[in-house]
């Protein structure tokens, strides 16, 4: 199967995380407030909840106890009120301009967040059980929270279409600023090809043997389904509770596992059922209409020491081909990558700040030279080479050093004017009406 890169795939694992993270705050807030209105913008009403919400999540990331410190947070409250107005004010105006994004897009999103946390917690089930909030309800606020994110983004393109930076703003920037800018870390521009790393034939039908003799086990009736959960499977989540996920609605589970979960009738056990989070064996407990109460045991497919050198030898082999001149570096990664993100860069990732990347990966680009190709190496459940291209210090902002970052904070700045100007004269057109009082 194939995988996406691990410091992409971390990033993305952080996105839906965070909305995850929103979406309790909201429940949270829910059961604790008697809700009201906080504000009015055009035709929306901002609701106390929200408010809280967003304030909570405001104070998590500048680290605002709001019991030790409950005048800060009260603070919070009205610029998370005004976060929350500017937002509206850039959504009523999509809405009385027909701005609009596609289905398309917000739904590949959704998705991708989606398998994010299905392989973060090992199934939509188990997110379930940690949160006490249902796929459906998790999906319905991924949806909303998208399409709104995606809206303000296209206002926003559209906003600042027009605007560039000239070299004289970007020095005038670095100038004016250079006091107040952090030490960087050391970044390094260079090309990756990764390979995912799989339990080859041999580990996954040793785990499918595994699955079988249990199942006669349970049908010769020397052991029951949950014994076999307890001693045998690999999801922690379920296996204490003699495997058993609970009731579950359609959209929980992955595919495979859910089209054998609703062919079952109560008591009936599955065939051997091989997932993205390895082998299974499926008991459907009971059905009551459309929801389903299974239990499962899980058998992971390790990959063995013969598969990371099998794959060690075979970018061994791509690296010796590129050395030799057989094919450039861009022309593998083109053809050996399967992530298409990087495919369509030719295995390029850029200026990428080191600390950043896994640790393993990290000490390679560290000390490997300017236009060297490291020897194979794993990182988490890849094997890579590197090919650097250009290093860049750590320290101090300079011209000459970081040009590109001064350029992007001076557009970004340029942007934020643009954007604030431009949302006070919205606000000065829109009805808006502040109800909120604390």
């Amino acid at each position: 199967m194939q995988k996406e890169p691990n410091f992409r795939h971390i990033r993305n694992r952080r996105a839906s995380l965070l909305l995850l993270h929103l979406l309790l705050v909201s429940v949270m807030s829910a059961q604790s407030l008697v809700d009201g209105l906080a504000a009015i913008v055009g035709q929306k009403a901002i609701l106390y909840s929200e408010v809280e919400q967003m304030a909570q999540l405001i104070s998590a990331q500048q680290r605002i106890d709001p019991y030790q410190n409950p005048e800060a947070y009260n603070q919070l409250r009205y610029s998370a009120l005004d976060e929350l107005i500017n937002q509206q004010v850039l959504l009523e105006y999509a809405r009385q301009e027909t701005i609009e994004v596609r289905d398309r897009d917000v739904e590949a999103q959704v998705e991708q967040l989606m398998g994010n946390l299905e392989q973060q917690y090992g199934g939509l089930n188990q997110v379930e059980q940690t949160f006490g909030i249902s796929p459906r309800k998790i999906r319905r606020y991924y949806q909303d929270q998208i399409h709104s994110n995606q809206i303000i983004e296209a206002v926003k393109r559209e906003l600042f279409s027009n605007i560039t930076v000239s070299r004289r703003e970007v020095e005038a920037f670095f100038h004016t600023n250079r006091d107040s800018f952090p030490d960087i870390n050391p970044a390094v521009d260079f090309s990756i090809i990764s390979l995912p790393l799989e339990a080859g034939s041999r580990a996954r039908e040793a785990a499918r043997d595994t699955l079988l003799a249990i199942r006669e086990r349970i049908r010769a009736g020397s052991a029951s389904f949950g014994e076999m959960a307890g001693r045998y499977s690999q999801d922690p989540g379920s296996a204490a509770n003699g495997g058993n996920i609970g009731f579950t609605s359609r959209g929980t589970f992955v595919k495979p596992f859910e089209a054998a979960a609703y062919s079952l009738e109560p008591g009936e056990m599955s065939d051997v059922i091989e997932t993205q989070f390895g082998l299974h064996l499926i008991k459907l407990e009971e059905r009551r209409g459309e929801k389903v109460n299974v239990s499962h045991i899980l058998i992971k497919p390790q990959a063995s020491q013969a598969d990371v050198q099998a794959l060690t030898d075979s970018l061994t082999s791509l690296r010796d081909a590129i050395l030799a001149g057989k094919l450039t570096f861009a022309e593998a990664a083109k053809q050996y990558l399967t992530d298409p993100d990087l495919k369509a860069r030719n295995g390029r990732v850029g200026k990428t700040d080191i600390t950043t990347m896994p640790e393993g990966m990290q000490k390679i680009l560290s000390s490997l030279p300017a236009g060297e190709i490291s020897r194979p190496f794993p990182a988490l459940d890849q094997v890579n080479i590197i090919l650097v291209h250009e290093r860049f210090p750590g320290g101090k902002l300079t011209l000459k050093n970081n040009w590109f970052e001064l350029e992007s904070m001076t557009l970004q700045q340029k942007q934020m004017e643009r954007l604030e100007k431009w949302i006070q004269e919205q606000r000065e057109k829109m009805y808006i009406n502040v109800k909120m009082i604390l």
